[in-house]
C-alpha cells in the first residue's frame, strides 16, 4: 500500500509538472500558420481557433475560409484580460485551462492549403446548409452538438432546467436509424 501510494503521488506530481504553463510563442512574433479547427460568429466579427504547436484564438472582421484549411495569419498577439469583477467569469483562466495563452488580432490571412478531410468537409457542408435557416443555432446544437452559438440562450435553458433538450438522446438515435433504413431501402 505504501508503494502504491508513493507511486500515485509521484505520478500526479510528474503529470502536473509536465503540463505547459506558459506559451511557446514569442509575444513579438507576428506571423503564424496552422489549421482552423473551430469557427464562431461573435458580436464583433468572427472568432476561430488556429491549431499549430499551440492553439491560438484569432479574431477577424470577416471570414473567408473553412474548417480544416491551412492558413497563414499575420497579426499581433495580445494577452487575454483578467476579469474586472471579482468571482466572475475569467476569460484568461478559461483559455489557460485549454492551454491557450494569447489572442491573435489578425490583420492579414492567406490560404496555404485547402482542407482534404472528408469528414470536415461534410461538417462544413452541413454548417453551410444550416445557415440558411432562422433557427440555425438550434439546428447546430441538435445535429452537430455544437452549443457554442447558443450562448445566452443555453444559459437560460440551464437556469430553467431544460438544457437536457439540447443533448443527444434516444429520439436522435431513432431519427438517425430511420434515415439510414430509408437510405438502405432505396439502395
Amino acid at each position: 500500500y505504501i508503494l502504491l501510494t508513493l507511486f500515485t503521488f509521484l505520478s500526479f506530481y510528474l503529470i502536473a509538472n509536465s503540463l505547459k504553463k506558459e506559451s511557446i510563442y514569442n509575444p513579438k512574433q507576428t506571423s503564424f500558420t496552422g489549421e482552423i479547427i473551430k469557427i464562431k460568429k461573435t458580436d464583433y466579427g468572427y472568432s476561430l481557433i488556429l491549431k499549430n504547436k499551440e492553439n491560438l484564438v484569432v479574431y477577424l472582421d470577416e471570414y473567408l475560409y473553412n474548417l480544416g484549411d491551412q492558413v497563414k495569419i499575420e497579426g499581433t498577439l495580445e494577452i487575454p484580460s483578467n476579469n474586472t469583477i471579482p468571482n466572475n467569469f475569467n476569460y484568461k483562466k478559461y483559455l489557460n485551462n485549454q492551454q491557450i495563452y494569447y489572442i491573435l488580432k489578425a490583420k492579414k490571412i492567406t490560404l496555404l492549403k485547402e482542407n482534404t478531410n472528408i469528414f470536415i468537409k461534410l461538417k462544413q457542408v452541413i454548417l453551410t446548409y444550416l445557415n440558411k435557416f432562422k433557427s440555425k443555432n438550434y439546428l447546430q446544437a441538435f445535429i452537430l452538438g455544437d452549443t457554442s452559438s447558443l450562448n445566452n440562450i443555453y444559459d437560460s435553458y440551464q437556469k430553467n432546467g431544460i438544457s437536457h433538450l439540447l443533448s443527444i438522446g434516444s429520439t436522435h438515435i431513432t431519427l438517425l436509424n430511420y434515415l439510414i433504413i430509408i437510405f438502405l431501402k432505396k439502395i
